[in-house]
């Protein structure tokens, strides 16, 4: 896969700097997305800023997402498909 470079901050209240992020493969429930809109909701503040004191770095806002599907590898939802397009929170674990 293609590497990706995402805005992340390194610690609590740092500024957001592009990171390298090589994904592993697909797994048989996951889907590639290409992303084409995303924003910042307050949760994503209080991540960056470690309000909680939970969050770990490197942190990468931003859940809120308009999104493509762009591949899959196998098709076990019978909604999804290649092309359409989603918005909808994701939680993403790095």
């Amino acid at each position: 896969m293609t590497e990706f470079r995402e805005w992340a901050t390194h610690g609590p209240g740092q500024k957001l700097d592009l990171y390298p992020f090589n994904p592993s493969p697909l797994g048989s429930e996951e889907v590639d997305i290409a992303v084409e809109y995303c924003g910042l909701c307050h949760s994503d503040l209080s991540t960056i800023n470690d309000d909680w004191t939970i969050s770990q770095y490197p942190a990468i806002p931003g859940r809120e997402a308009v999104s493509k599907i762009v591949a899959m590898v196998e098709r076990r939802c019978l909604i999804l498909r290649r092309g359409i397009i989603s918005s909808r929170k994701s939680n993403i674990f790095r």
